[in-house]
């Protein structure tokens, strides 16, 4: 059974980047009605090459580099539609308003435009799933619960990973259905009675896969009801990782500072918005919980009627969000102060949301592991706001919760400087498209 993987991403990649220059090519075939020689070609090319660039690192925001799930095939249409958008306005940019290429493309542009989208879409589509698909599997489940459930169907529905679901009524009669891997949940006790049969397996070319590592590799979240205290021993650690952590530090002040200093006028912007519109306190100051359980106090632009009884959490809050309030909370430009904290280090750019109190106590008596993710600095955005589909965001919301705390037990276990880059880099995405989480 074959997971996208490091090698599937380079050849998507370079994939991709070919693809860019046949529709280069066939541009301007189309537009010169003849065959481009190679001076032709050339010409166009060195002036093309960084607008590729600047494509492939489109597609990776758009993950198109990411895992390839079936609810990402359902949606692939959509996502390059997009991604070749956004590309347009780029190029129109780059070609027309840095005019230092020699060439200003109009027809050339459209038509590679076009000729990009199909190329690329009919191999994405149709050709990598065959390319990447690994030898048949047949499968077997030899443990219960939610995400398995929500691991076969994945399975079933997306034929990249070209495997078959066996169904067998004993551990024993695996060898007769022609199993060739088994998924076992090493953290569950149940396991151990039938390790004997296992290891026979292991002499007829059986191959055997921990559940939770298949589960996170295809969805990218720790599957929480199949995890005990051994998988905490085994992968996370409150130990500091001096290099990452000093790095880290260091490019959350290179990239804070000159954005907090930039982000000057619209203080004075908001404050004189909030003074026409409600006249009420500019800032509203919140108590949150932040590294190692340690109360942290949140800048954010006000956007309640009244001022927050001093940033306090209320699970029913009568004050209503303000015409000025909705729109910075779409925006997510409320939390631009928030610069402020990155700076004092209180908070990091990338890490875990940091929550109020209040919620963090409820949370952590109901939802087994909760405190674990305050091993951690918080940040201003996170791997669960990249890519949790209904993040909880005002009151208490047990089972969206749970479901964050499995994007952020991923981010702790893998947590290095290339994962808060991508993570940085899906966030511009949603803060252009104003969905703010």
């Amino acid at each position: 059974m074959q997971v996208v993987t490091r090698k599937g991403n380079l050849i998507l990649l370079f994939g991709d980047l070919f693809l860019f220059v046949v529709a280069l090519w066939l541009a301007l075939l189309v537009r010169n009605a003849s065959t481009p020689d190679l001076a032709t070609l050339s010409i166009h090319l060195s002036s093309f090459a960084i607008i590729f660039a600047i494509w492939i690192l489109v597609f990776f925001i758009a993950d198109l580099y990411g895992r390839q799930t079936s609810l990402f095939q359902r949606r692939l249409p959509q996502t390059i539609f997009n991604a070749q958008l956004v590309n347009s306005g780029l190029a129109v940019i780059f070609f027309y308003f840095l005019p230092y290429f020699g060439i200003t493309p109009k027809t050339i542009l459209f038509i590679d435009l076009f000729w990009s989208f199909v190329l690329i879409f009919v191999w994405r589509r149709f050709l990598v799933p065959n390319i990447l698909r690994g030898r048949r599997e047949r499968i077997y489940f030899a443990c219960a619960g939610p995400e398995v459930e929500e691991l076969k169907e994945e399975i079933k529905n997306n034929p990249q990973y070209n495997a078959i679901i066996a169904e067998t009524e004993s551990v024993t009669d695996l060898s007769r259905s022609r199993v060739t891997l088994v998924i076992i949940n090493p953290y569950d006790n149940e396991t151990n009675s039938s390790l004997k049969d296992f290891y026979q397996l292991i002499f007829k070319d059986v191959r055997f896969l921990s559940v939770d590592s298949l589960y996170e590799d295809i969805f990218e979240r720790v599957p929480l009801s199949l995890i005990d205290e051994r998988w905490f021993l085994q992968n996370i650690t409150s130990r500091p990782k001096f290099v990452y952590d000093f790095l880290k530090r260091m490019i959350d002040f290179l990239i804070a500072l000159p954005l907090a200093l930039l982000s000057i006028f619209f203080y004075f912007l908001v404050f004189g918005l909030q003074f026409i519109f409600d006249r009420g306190p500019l800032f509203s100051i919140q108590r949150r919980v932040g590294e190692k359980n340690q109360t942290i106090r949140l800048f954010k632009f006000r956007t309640m009627d009244k001022a927050d009884d001093g940033g306090v959490w209320h699970e029913a809050n009568k004050n209503k969000v303000t015409k000025l309030g909705v729109w910075l909370r779409k925006t997510r430009l409320d939390e631009l102060p928030q610069l402020l904290n990155v700076l004092w280090g209180d908070i990091s750019l990338v890490g875990p949301r940091p929550e109020f109190a209040e919620p963090v106590k409820k949370y952590s008596t109901e939802i087994p592991f909760y405190n674990v993710r305050h091993l951690v600095k918080p940040g201003l955005s996170g791997w669960a706001q990249v890519y949790q589909e209904n993040h909880p965001h005002h009151g208490l919301d047990f089972d969206e919760t749970r479901t964050k705390l499995s994007y952020d037990l991923f981010y702790l276990k893998n947590r290095n400087l290339w994962l808060d880059i991508a993570i940085a880099l899906k966030t511009v995405k949603i803060l252009i498209l104003s969905k703010g989480k």
